[in-house]
């Protein structure tokens, strides 16, 4: 509670490479000027058929701002809890305002609806109102649900696609992030409350979370 963690590639990171899970809480701490705030992985080292421990932080009244890319990346299963209420996290003047994910689940995972604190009037801060969940976006890795694991999504869940620009390239190329489903996808939509995915460039949904404004 009440840390600083600033200027690295991860300003906190919860690598699990076991089967063991990991249940910690971050209170009140500043996540600032890192590349992401928090990473939370079970795919970077390790033997990865035994890699099955899942990240379960519990997220309370934190603030996340000027991240380079995103405020949250998940590598492979992630469940974290975020705070609601007088707990709730606060998004500010990141590159990306939504959360990374990518790699493969090992296991069974429900992401939430997340919501933040979030000020249009910080500098580099495109207007996000703080009832918009935050977007899920495919990046750096392809997302694969692993065969007999399932991911829950709730209904309103913005998913977005991004593409990676391949390097010296003349025409340039890309790599489409996607998600593969080997297992099961369980979404909690309806008629009247939809769940959707969609690009990267698109504003309408989870707002501007390239940060190019009105530009696409």
């Amino acid at each position: 509670s009440g840390w600083t963690f600033t200027n690295n590639e991860y300003g906190a990171a919860l690598d699990i490479r076991s089967a063991y899970s990991i249940t910690v809480t971050f209170t009140n701490n500043t996540f600032t000027a890192n590349d992401y705030g928090l990473l939370i992985s079970n795919v970077l080292g390790g033997v990865a058929t035994q890699n099955t421990g899942v990240g379960r932080p519990t997220l309370n009244g934190n603030t996340f701002t000027t991240q380079r890319l995103f405020p949250i990346l998940y590598q492979g299963t992630a469940e974290p809890v975020f705070g609601t209420g007088g707990n709730l996290n606060g998004f500010y003047g990141n590159t990306h305002t939504g959360i990374a994910v990518g790699g493969d689940l090992r296991g069974s995972a429900t992401w939430p609806l997340v919501t933040g604190k979030s000020d249009s009037t910080f500098p580099g801060t495109p207007e996000r109102p703080v009832t918009d969940p935050l977007p899920y976006v495919l990046y750096d890795n392809d997302l694969i649900v692993n065969p007999g694991v399932t991911l829950t999504l709730p209904a309103g869940v913005v998913v977005k696609g991004h593409k990676t620009v391949l390097p010296n390239l003349i025409p340039v190329d890309y790599v489409r992030h996607s998600l593969t489903v080997q297992g099961q996808l369980v979404l909690g939509a309806s008629a009247g409350n939809l769940a959707y995915f969609t690009s990267f460039a698109d504003d309408t949904r989870g707002g501007d979370t390239n940060g190019d404004r009105t530009i696409t």
